[in-house]
């Protein structure tokens, strides 16, 4: 009579899940960019685009753990002492912002 290995015949199949994840993560790992440097110019651009701001639709470029993301959306708070701003429940600080610039309507 045969015998059932039961959950033992299930075993490789884990190993090509944990293989997955750590794949994954390995592909996450080598996609990362360095922190992109913020020329003077731009730096200028998004201070005034901060100082005069008013409520208008912007687009936050920013870097985080290696990578370059984008929130469109209103800033809520924008904190000087602190060095943040915060765009619905993302706080994005000072130091990782790369752009900043109001979205324009079309129509």
């Amino acid at each position: 009579m045969k015998e059932d290995r039961g959950m033992m015949k299930w075993e490789s199949y884990r190993s090509l899940v944990d293989q997955a994840s750590a794949l994954s993560a390995m592909l996450y790992e080598k996609n990362k960019v360095p922190k992109p440097l913020l020329a003077k110019e731009k730096a200028e651009e998004i201070n005034e685009i901060l100082c005069t701001y008013s409520g208008e639709d912007v687009t936050v470029t920013y870097w985080e753990d290696g990578y370059i993301k984008h929130i469109d959306g209103q800033i809520d708070v924008i904190d000087a002492v602190y060095k943040f701003l915060k765009v619905g429940f993302k706080r994005i600080s000072f130091r990782e912002l790369t752009g900043l610039e109001r979205l324009t309507l079309r129509g």
